[in-house]
């Protein structure tokens, strides 16, 4: 029971390396620039300036409440926050990790930042379900997600996107279907 415990404990510190911070956000990328459409990980104080300075009108935060800062300084900014929180259980087990990303998915628009703790996990599987929605296919969007740190020892974010993937394959691609 200690070695699985430990183990644990052991994926969660591995796959959670932070990568380093631009502007006060940590893995900070510009995904769409005709759209305004930024990811990364969670901003300090200067990082909220810079995405109110670029044009961020729009956050969606996929870290728990109690997982680093609150997007006060966004809300006193005058931006808006979406609220789609997946717990370092949801991540590893993949409870509920459909729902979020759907609905989180569905609010990206034009000037809009998403992230997580580090942008690497939770970030990279809504970069994925946002690329796959807009058109990319499975490997491109896959690998984007990769370049960013993505996946690599959360099995329930890795068993969400393996399950679009299964399910793209089998069925035709229609608005039903996803």
């Amino acid at each position: 029971m200690k070695t699985h415990l430990l183990l644990i404990a052991l994926v969660f510190v591995v796959g959670c390396a932070s990568p380093p911070a631009k502007h006060g956000i940590p893995n900070l990328a510009l995904v769409d620039p005709a759209q305004n459409i930024w990811r990364g990980g969670q901003p300090n104080l200067e990082g909220w300036r810079y995405l109110r300075a670029v044009g961020v009108t729009n956050v969606i935060r996929l870290s728990p409440e109690n997982d680093g800062e609150p997007e006060s300084v966004a809300t006193v900014m005058g931006m808006t926050v979406h609220r789609y929180p997946l717990t370092d259980w949801q991540q590893f087990w993949g409870n509920g990790v459909g729902a979020a990303m759907v609905k989180a998915e569905r609010e990206i628009k034009p000037g809009t930042f998403f992230h997580c703790r580090f942008g690497a996990n939770r970030t990279g599987a809504l970069g994925y379900w946002h690329r796959r929605m807009t058109g990319w296919p499975h490997e491109a969007a896959l690998a984007e997600a990769r370049s960013y740190g993505w996946g690599s020892s959360l099995p329930g974010l890795k068993w969400w996107v393996w399950k679009q993937y299964q399910h793209e394959k089998l069925l035709p691609r229609t608005e039903k279907n996803f």
